[in-house]
């Protein structure tokens, strides 16, 4: 996938292209993109531990999927060795999505 843009405001479409190209013969029954807006918080927890016999911290991850979506660049395809084809693709970016951040304790991506 190639992109002009590498950054982008909330709320705009996002154009791009995607390039296949293939090797082996097979039929493809799309073309798409798939676009995720994950975020990531660090929490903890105090559960009872038999062996220590006394109350340890856990500390896992909490993931939630904010934004999902797959746009289709092209229908079902028989492809040959050899073949190479661009098809264009526009992504919607939900205007009340959230930025991308990273921080120790949580990340949106």
């Amino acid at each position: 996938m190639t992109f002009p843009e590498t950054t982008l405001e909330l709320g705009k479409d996002l154009k791009g292209a995607i390039t296949v190209s293939s090797q082996d013969e097979f039929d493809a029954t799309e073309v798409r993109a798939e676009l995720r807006c994950v975020e990531k918080v660090r929490r903890e927890r105090w559960e009872y531990d038999e062996e220590r016999e006394r109350e340890v911290r856990r500390i896992y991850w909490d993931t939630a999927t904010l934004h999902s979506a797959d746009p289709k660049a092209s229908g079902e395809q028989h492809l040959i060795p050899g073949f190479k084809k661009t098809f264009p693709i526009i992504m919607s970016i939900p205007a009340g999505g959230r930025e991308s951040f990273d921080s120790v304790d949580s990340s949106v991506t």
